[in-house]
C-alpha cells in the first residue's frame, strides 16, 4: 500500500501555495497531523510530524492567499436594513457553530474551522496560533512531546511567518510584530529578513504609512549594508542585491541623498552628457 511521506506533503503544499489555495493547505496540514497521531497510537515512530520545512510552506500559503472579504469594499447599510442584517448574522453564527473542526491545534488554544479565513484579521489570528504552538512545543521539556516539537525556529521559518504580516497587516502592525518576534524567538535574521522588510516598505501605497516606511526601511537598510559589505557578489547574491536596491529606491523615492550614496558605492562607468 502506498503511503505518503513528508516529501509527498511538501510537493502538495507547494502546489497549493502556488494556486493560492489556503483551504487545501489547511486540509493537508490536518491530514499530516492525523496520520502522525495514528502512527503514534499504533506504536510507530511517527515520521510525519511537521517540521520547519512544512510550516515554511504553510506560512507562505497564508501570505499568498487572497481573502474574500475586504473591509474597503463594504458599504454602509441603511438603518432600515439593520433588523434583516441581525437575522442574517444570527443564521451565520448558528451555521458556524455547527461546523466541525478540521484542524484541532489544541484544546487549550483553539480549533480551526472548515471554512478558510475570510479576512486579513482572521489570517493573522491563525498564523499567530500556529507560531504560538510551535514555540510552546519546541521549547517544552515534556516527556511526551507534541506534534510540533520537531519544528526548529530559524530565520527561514520566521521570515515565512512575517511574510504573512507583510501581506495582510498594516505596516505599523508588521513593524510591531517584527520587533515582537525578534525579542521573543531570539532568531538570527538573515539577508532575506532585511529584504522582506525593504520590499514591504517599497510598496506602501497608503500615504499614512510613509513615515513608518522610511523608519522601518532605514533600519533594515543599515542591516542589509552590513550583509552586503561581507558577501561575495556572484550569480546567486547579485539578484538579492538588485532586489534590495530596487526596494530601497522605491521606499526612499523622494530621498535624493540615497541616490548620491548609491552612486558613491557603485560609480557609473560612463558619463552622462
Amino acid at each position: 500500500e502506498m503511503r505518503p511521506d513528508k516529501w509527498t506533503f511538501v510537493a502538495l503544499l507547494v502546489a497549493a501555495k502556488n494556486l493560492k489555495d489556503l483551504g487545501r493547505t489547511r486540509w493537508l496540514l490536518a491530514e499530516m497531523l492525523k496520520m502522525h497521531e495514528s502512527d503514534l497510537q499504533e506504536g510507530k515512530e511517527g515520521d510525519l510530524a511537521p517540521d520547519a520545512d512544512i510550516f515554511m510552506h504553510v506560512f507562505n500559503a497564508y501570505a499568498s492567499y487572497i481573502p474574500p472579504f475586504k473591509r474597503s469594499a463594504t458599504r454602509i447599510v441603511e438603518a432600515a436594513m439593520s433588523s434583516a442584517n441581525a437575522v442574517a448574522e444570527t443564521e451565520t453564527t448558528v451555521d458556524a457553530e455547527a461546523e466541525e473542526s478540521v484542524i484541532d491545534i489544541s484544546s487549550k488554544i483553539t480549533s480551526f474551522g472548515v471554512t478558510p479565513p475570510q479576512s486579513g484579521t482572521e489570517i493573522l489570528a491563525e498564523v499567530d496560533i500556529l507560531l504560538d504552538r510551535i514555540l510552546e512545543e519546541s521549547t517544552s521539556r515534556d516527556s511526551s512531546p507534541g506534534p510540533f516539537s520537531r519544528v526548529k525556529v530559524s530565520a527561514r521559518l520566521v521570515n515565512a511567518y512575517l511574510s504573512v504580516y507583510y501581506r495582510h497587516a498594516p505596516l505599523d502592525g508588521a513593524q510591531k510584530k517584527f520587533n515582537e518576534v525578534l525579542e521573543r524567538t531570539k532568531f538570527e535574521p538573515d539577508a532575506h529578513t532585511w529584504l522582506g522588510i525593504l520590499e514591504r516598505c517599497a510598496y506602501s501605497v497608503d500615504h499614512h504609512e510613509r513615515g513608518t516606511a522610511k523608519e522601518f526601511a532605514a533600519m533594515a537598510w543599515e542591516k542589509w549594508m552590513e550583509f552586503e559589505s561581507t558577501v561575495e557578489v556572484n550569480s546567486q547574491t547579485s539578484r538579492l542585491i538588485e532586489r534590495a536596491h530596487v526596494a530601497m529606491i522605491r521606499a526612499y523615492a523622494l530621498c535624493v541623498s540615497y541616490l548620491f550614496r548609491l552612486f558613491r558605492i557603485y560609480s557609473p562607468i560612463y558619463t552622462c552628457i
